[in-house]
Formats: structure tokens, sequence, C-alpha cells
């Protein structure tokens, strides 16, 4: 393909501009110049900006956590809608070993999948079949971009809402660093996880800030409480839910500074 072909095609369109101009080659920029002189200066300069803009890299979609009010306890069925629109979901569970008639219904349910049941309920590793138990049954958070906001919240209308700021004017955004440190202790298999909904968190009295400087749990920050007589750390999506952890020796723990 000469020169002129190449121009040709600049001039009609300009999708396979960008491509085509990939390849002109050193000899026909040094051509172009002597050809066109100003012109060709100027042409060149429009094939830089073109290239340039072609080698950019696209600019990703910003995502944030987001809380969603579940009525009738069907996180699960939630969890179904929101993960076929293509977004990440996340809410806590715990992990019941089922055992006897209980195990049984299970691989029954399993073995024959009906389109109007959750089958996300349970998880099989081997013989053993979990059931996942939410720990606050009205309780999902989705990953999302702001501008799918709107489209989420006509999916859900009158099975459950958006939680939105304090003064209502838009839908209230989970901090990643909450969110990650949340997932990360409630994950964790620690001894002794006991999970709390935003209600319960208010009746125990809010302690120290300190962050764990050592062990699996290493970076989580939270709040040391008094619940139930024992001090435990206090790890939470604030306003919405907490996990405790049996207690962290001092030595492993340090105080966070209040900004």
């Amino acid at each position: 393909m000469h020169l002129m072909n190449k121009i040709t095609i600049i001039n009609g369109n300009h999708m396979y501009t960008i491509a085509i101009l990939l390849f002109i080659s050193s000899k026909d920029t040094l051509f172009l110049r002597t050809l066109q002189g100003k012109a060709g200066f100027l042409f060149l300069h429009i094939i830089r900006i073109f290239v340039h803009c072609y080698n950019c890299p696209m600019e990703e979609t910003q995502l944030f956590w987001y809380a969603l009010k579940v009525f009738y306890n069907k996180v699960f069925d939630f969890e179904d809608l929101l993960q076929g629109m293509g977004y990440e979901t996340y809410f806590p569970v715990e992990m019941v070993r089922l055992t006897g008639e209980d195990h049984l219904r299970a691989v029954r349910r399993l073995a024959t999948p009906d389109s109007t049941r959750s089958q996300s309920r349970f998880v099989q590793a081997g013989p053993a079949i979990f059931r996942r138990k939410p720990v606050v049954n009205s309780l999902i958070f989705v990953h999302a971009p702001a501008e799918d906001i709107p489209k989420i919240r006509f999916e859900i209308e009158g099975r459950g809402f958006i939680y939105m700021t304090p003064d209502w004017k838009q839908p209230e955004v989970i901090p990643d660093r909450q969110m990650g440190m949340f997932r990360m202790v409630a994950s964790s298999g620690a001894d002794g996880l006991q999970f709390f909904s935003d209600d319960d968190i208010t009746r125990y009295r809010q302690g120290d800030r300190v962050r764990v400087t050592e062990g699996p749990l290493k970076g989580a920050e939270g709040y040391i409480k008094r619940i139930k007589k024992d001090r435990r750390l206090l790890v939470a999506i604030e306003g919405f839910v907490a996990v405790a952890v049996s207690f962290i020796p001092p030595q492993f723990l340090e105080k966070v500074t209040q900004s």
C-alpha cells in the first residue's frame, strides 16, 4: 500500500485512520515532509495526535460498595439477581455443616436444580455440604459504578432499597478499606467470631481504636469493646454490621490516632 492510498483511507474513514497510521514508515514520513512542506508538518502533527489517542489506556470505571436492605430475608435471591447483572456482591455468612436429614435434603436439591430456587445457599466440599447462613438476614452489599445505581434501584423496587446518606441526597458509599478489613476478619476462621447488626453494636461501649500488628489479622483496625464481660476486638462496616474477635494480646495491638 503506497502513501496516496493511505491518504485516501485517512480522508474516508476515521476508524481505519488510526490503524493505518500505525504502519506509516519513517521513509513515508520523510517523503511526506519533502512533498508537502508546511502542509506535511501539519498532517504529521495530526497523525501524532491520532496515534497518541489510540495508545492511551481506557479509563477504568470506578466501582463503589453500597449497602442494600432486603425485604423478606431474600438475600440469596438478591445475590442471584445482582450477580446475574454482572456485579460483585457480598454479605457475611456462617458456614453450617449439614448432617442427617438436612444433608440428604441438600443432596437432593443440588442434584435436581430448580430455577425458582437459589442454589447458592449451599456449598459442597467433597462429601460434606455446608449451608451459608447470613449473619444479618436483611443486608447485602453490591460493588457497582455510581451511574448504575438507578438501574439497580429499578430492579429491586418493592423488594428492597439502597441505603442513603443521612441527608437522603445520595446512596451511602462504604469505604473500600473498611469493607476490605471487615471481609478479611469475617473470613479468617478465627476462633470465637461473633457477628452483630448495627442495632446490637450500639449497646456496647466504644473503647480505644486499635490496629492489629501481628498474626493472621495483621492490619485490621477496630475498637476494643467489652461484650458480655469479655474484652473483644470489634471490626465494623460502620452503621451496618460488625464482627467481634476473641481478645488479641495487647502486645499485638497499637492505638490508632484519630484524625
